[in-house]
């Protein structure tokens, strides 16, 4: 992971988190699985900051928001 891929998870930490809250948040019985979700968020906030692509001019935090979320749901 280069600097910059580093720098764009650091910033984002707080989106992976409020996103997993929100999720547990409208799916209570999951909350048993809190610590195995969070991991599977912070994985998908990785895999989005290597697989960005800025050229494409869409915001990060919009391709992570979709990324994140659809990492919780599998």
């Amino acid at each position: 992971m280069t600097q910059d891929q580093q720098q764009l998870v650091v910033e984002h930490v707080k989106l992976a988190q409020v996103l997993l809250r929100v999720f547990l948040s409208r799916n209570p019985r999951l909350r048993a699985h809190a610590d195995e979700l969070e991991s599977c968020a912070s994985d998908a906030l990785m895999e989005c900051a290597i697989r960005f692509e800025p050229e494409r001019n869409i915001h990060f935090r919009t391709y992570a928001n979709h990324r994140i979320r659809g990492a919780l749901l599998d």
